[in-house]
């Protein structure tokens, strides 16, 4: 299966484990990576087979996965505070 043009599932590769198009290198650890304050610039420095394009289709797999809600309903959730 292939998410987009660097993103791919390979049974034979990690599994059911999206992982990065001709590594070995799961979305899952990138994202784990920036949660651990990497940036995208140490992140390519010490995988040098990952470019900047990379990392962030991994950032965008988070999103179609976990959408932000919709306009509508971001409006409502503002916090009211008593005057």
């Amino acid at each position: 299966m292939i998410y987009n043009d660097r993103i791919v599932i390979d049974h034979a590769i990690l599994g059911e484990k999206p992982t990065i198009r001709g590594t070995r290198i799961s979305v899952e650890f990138i994202l784990e990576l920036l949660g651990n304050n990497w940036s995208h610039e140490k992140i390519i420095e010490n995988y040098p087979q990952l470019v900047n394009e990379d990392v962030l289709a991994a950032l965008n797999s988070i999103r179609r996965q976990h959408p932000p809600p919709p306009l509508a309903q971001r409006t409502s959730m503002r916090l009211h505070y008593p005057a």
